[in-house]
C-alpha cells in the first residue's frame, strides 16, 4: 500500500501493515481510515534548535572537549585513509603542532566549560604518538596549571609505538585508549600498511597484549577498539566477537566510502553482508544504542513541526577538533581544508559570522527535508551538508525504514531491551 502524502510511510512489520505519520511522529497499524485522514499535510519547518544568546551561552560554557590533531604525520600508509594523497604526493609537508597551540588550546577548554563536569583532551593525528614528547608537555601543562581541574585524557593511536615505557604513562595518566586495530592479519595487512610497506598486524598485536599483560583491569574500563568494517567479513567479525568475549570497554565498528563503494560495486549490498552478521555480539550494543532514539521518539509522540534533521551537534560544545596550526574545526569528521568548517581558532576563539554561515549553509541544504517522511529519525550531521544527493536521501530512507520495522519485531514488546534502552545514558 502506497500514499501520496510524502509525511506518511507505510511498511510490513511482523507480517502486519504499519503507518509512520511524520507530522505527529506516531505509528501504528495501518487503516485506510488513517490515510484518508492525512490526505492534506504541513510541511516541516527545518530551523536551528538555539537562538543567538544562547548559542553565545553554550559557546562560553560548555565546551566539553578539545580533539588536538598533534601531527599530520603517519607511520600507517592505510589504503582507505582520506590523507593518503598527502603522504603519496612530495609536494605536500606534513605539519606538526608547536606547544603553544596545544597550550592555547587547553587554556580556551578550561576557560568556557564552567558549565561541564568532565572535560577532555584528545589526543589525535596523523600518528600521536609520534609527538609523545608534546603529549607528555601537554599532561605537565594541565596539571600544573590546573591542579584541581585535571581533564580526562584521551588518544586515537594505530599501536605501533605502544613501547613499555608509553604503555607505563598512559597508565599512569589514566588515559582512555582508542585503538585503530580491523581485524586479523588476512584483514589488517591488506589495508593497513607500515609507512616502511611492511604488514601491521603482528607488531600491533604484540603491543596490545603487552598492555593487557600490564594492567587487565585498565584494559577492559579504558581500552576501546575502532575498527573499519571491510568487505572481508566473515574473518574480520569472527576476530571482533573475540575481543568482545574479552569483556572489552567497547568496540565500534565504522564504514568508509573507500569499502561502501567497493561493497556496492559487488553482487551483495552492503545491507546484505550486515545480515549475514547481525546477530554477531559486536554489532548486538550498538544496534541497541542506535534503537534509543527510535524507542525514545516513538514513546512520546509530537506535534512540533519546527524541526533540525540528523545528528546535528552544537558547535563549540561537544567537539572540537583543533588543527595542527590552531584553527578551531566542527569535528574531526568533517573535512577540515573546507573553509566552511573553520569557526575560528585558539588565539581569537568562536568567529561568531563563520559560525553564522556554518549554520546557514547547514539550513540552506537542508531546505529539501521539509517534506521528507524520515527527516526526524535521520543521521545527517554536518560532514554530510554537501553531500545531500537524492541518492543519499534514498539509502537514508531505506536504513529508516529498515530500523522501523527492527524496532517493531525486535525491540517495542521486549521488557528487558526497552528497560535497557530508557536506563541507557545519552552522549
Amino acid at each position: 500500500m502506497k500514499t501520496t502524502n510524502p509525511l506518511l510511510k507505510v511498511f510490513e512489520a511482523n507480517n502486519k501493515t504499519y503507518l509512520y505519520n511524520a507530522t505527529s511522529n506516531t505509528l501504528q497499524p495501518f487503516t485506510t481510515k488513517n490515510i484518508a485522514n492525512f490526505n492534506q499535510y504541513s510541511e516541516f519547518v527545518i530551523d536551528y534548535p538555539y537562538s543567538n544568546s544562547e548559542l553565545m551561552d553554550i559557546i562560553n560554557t560548555q565546551m566539553a572537549s578539545i580533539t588536538l590533531a598533534l601531527t599530520e604525520q603517519c607511520n600507517f600508509r592505510c589504503k582507505y585513509c582520506a590523507y593518503m594523497s598527502k603522504y603519496n604526493t612530495k609536494s605536500n609537508s606534513l605539519s606538526n603542532m608547536d606547544s603553544t597551540i596545544a597550550f592555547k588550546s587547553i587554556d580556551m577548554l578550561m576557560n568556557c566549560s564552567s558549565n561541564i563536569s568532565d572535560i577532555f583532551v584528545d589526543f589525535y593525528g596523523g600518528e600521536p604518538l609520534l609527538k609523545i614528547d608534546l603529549i607528555h608537555d601537554c599532561i605537565k601543562y594541565c596539571k600544573t596549571k590546573y591542579p584541581f581541574r585535571i581533564p580526562n585524557f584521551q588518544i586515537t593511536t594505530n599501536g605501533l609505538l605502544l613501547t613499555n615505557k608509553v604503555i607505563d604513562f598512559l597508565i599512569d595518566n589514566n588515559f582512555y585508549i582508542n585503538l585503530s586495530l580491523d581485524g586479523p592479519s588476512c584483514i589488517q595487512d591488506k589495508y593497513r600498511i607500515g609507512g616502511d610497506g611492511l604488514p601491521t598486524f603482528d607488531r600491533v598485536f604484540k603491543n596490545i597484549i603487552i598492555l593487557y599483560k600490564r594492567n587487565p583491569q585498565f584494559f577492559k574500563t579504558h581500552v576501546i577498539f575502532n575498527s573499519v568494517i571491510t568487505t572481508g567479513t566473515l574473518e574480520q567479525f569472527d576476530f571482533l566477537d573475540n575481543l568482545c568475549k574479552l569483556d572489552v570497554f567497547l568496540i565500534e565498528a565504522t564504514i568508509t566510502d573507500y569499502f561502501s563503494n567497493l561493497i556496492s560495486n559487488e553482487t551483495k549490498t552492503l545491507d546484505d553482508r550486515f545480515v549475514n552478521v547481525k546477530n554477531h555480539p559486536i554489532f548486538k550494543k550498538s544496534s541497541l544504542k542506535n534503537m534509543q532514539k527510535y524507542h525514545n521518539m516513538l514513546s512520546n509522540p509530537s506535534l512540533q513541526i519546527r524541526i533540525l534533521p540528523g545528528g546535528f551537534c552544537v558547535p563549540r560544545s561537544r567537539k572540537n577538533f583543533i588543527t595542527v596550526d590552531g584553527k578551531i574545526v566542527v569535528c574531526e569528521k568533517v573535512d577540515e581544508r573546507n573553509s566552511i568548517y573553520q569557526i575560528g581558532d585558539v588565539f581569537n576563539g568562536i568567529d561568531m559570522n563563520k559560525l553564522k554561515q556554518l549554520i546557514d549553509a547547514t539550513l540552506s541544504r537542508l531546505q529539501k527535508c521539509k517534506s521528507c517522511w524520515a527527516a526526524r529519525f535521520c543521521n545527517v550531521c554536518f560532514k554530510d551538508i554537501f553531500d545531500l544527493t537524492n541518492d543519499y536521501c534514498e539509502k537514508s530512507r531505506s536504513k529508516v525504514e529498515k530500523d522501523l520495522i527492527y524496532y517493531l519485531e525486535k525491540v517495542k514488546d521486549d521488557n528487558v531491551i526497552t528497560n535497557y534502552l530508557e536506563n541507557l545514558s545519552v552522549e
